[in-house]
């Protein structure tokens, strides 16, 4: 395994878990347009970094493409049925795209470089989702505290990867 896979996990299934329970509290207040853009946030990034993490455990680019794809699939179309029909297509083609490049990213990797690839990835993700968090506040009307501003969350979320990467 290229990257310790409880801290990959838990990581990713806790930033996940966050932002679909944000989109589920807020999706009747939620347009479609801002439903389309959390499923399609969800589905490239998520799709990048699940495709990197499947190629570099696997060889075949083709199974690693496929399985990629599919698993950025669900988590698009999971983001996406709280909210519209417009939004679950929109998380299915951007899932799809970012399981492809994903896996692309995985297999031209050098082993030796996973680990560094995976934690910057997982930052990028966990960086995004807190973007759209905030992106979304600020059009529903949600004023929150400084401890919520996204470059406070980056600083933190920094910390903590750092700590996982020296563990």
């Amino acid at each position: 395994m290229v990257m310790l896979f409880g801290f990959t996990v838990f990581s990713f299934s806790f930033a996940h878990v966050l932002l679909l329970g944000y989109v589920q509290k807020h999706r009747g207040v939620m347009t479609v347009m801002q439903g389309m853009m959390v499923a399609m946030t969800v589905g490239m990034i998520g799709g990048i970094f699940v495709g990197t993490w499947v190629a570099l455990n696997l060889d075949d680019l083709f199974l690693a493409t496929f399985i990629s794809m599919g698993l950025a699939i669900v988590l698009g179309v999971i983001t996406g049925i709280p909210i519209h029909l417009f939004a679950v297509m929109d998380g299915v083609v951007s899932g799809a795209m970012g399981g492809m490049m994903g896996a692309m990213l995985g297999v031209m990797i050098m082993p030796e470089h996973g680990n560094v690839t995976l934690q910057l990835l997982l930052l990028l993700l966990v960086s995004s989702y807190s973007l759209v968090i905030y992106a979304l506040d600020q059009a529903l009307g949600i004023h929150r505290k400084l401890l919520h501003h996204p470059v406070f969350l980056v600083i933190i979320y920094c910390l903590y990867f750092i700590i996982g990467f020296i563990i």
